[in-house]
């Protein structure tokens, strides 16, 4: 069930860009930056902790960006297709599935659930 949020979220993405007058995809590139950042802090918060505190480092981690980040998402998710190239919203939708996976493989469910509920 989790690998059909994760797609249902990254299409949502993808439709929330298309649907939605000026060019978004700095602002886009700096959503992939911040979210790729993040995910790999969280990634070695949870592999560099004890195994009993992995899950509450993965979850410090992402709460110390998760405002930003969504901040981010926000700026951007209203943004219309003719605001973003092609291989922007492209790249934002491999970078997003990716992103995903990794948190999510971790194994902590309350930090994968708060990772892809910022692109719902």
């Amino acid at each position: 069930m989790r690998g059909n949020q994760w797609i249902g979220a990254v299409v949502g993405l993808g439709l929330a860009l298309g649907a939605a007058g000026c060019s978004k995809d700095a602002e886009v590139n700096e959503f992939i930056d911040l979210q790729t950042s993040l995910a790999g802090d969280i990634e070695k918060a949870y592999k560099g902790a004890k195994e009993a505190d992995a899950d509450a480092a993965a979850e410090k981690a992402f709460e110390a960006k998760k405002a930003d980040l969504q901040k981010k998402y926000d700026s951007i998710k209203e943004a219309r297709g003719f605001q973003i190239k092609d291989d922007t919203k492209k790249k934002l939708e491999e970078t997003v599935a990716a992103n995903m996976l990794k948190v999510c493989a971790l194994g902590s469910k309350k930090v994968c659930d708060d990772f892809m509920n910022i692109v719902k």
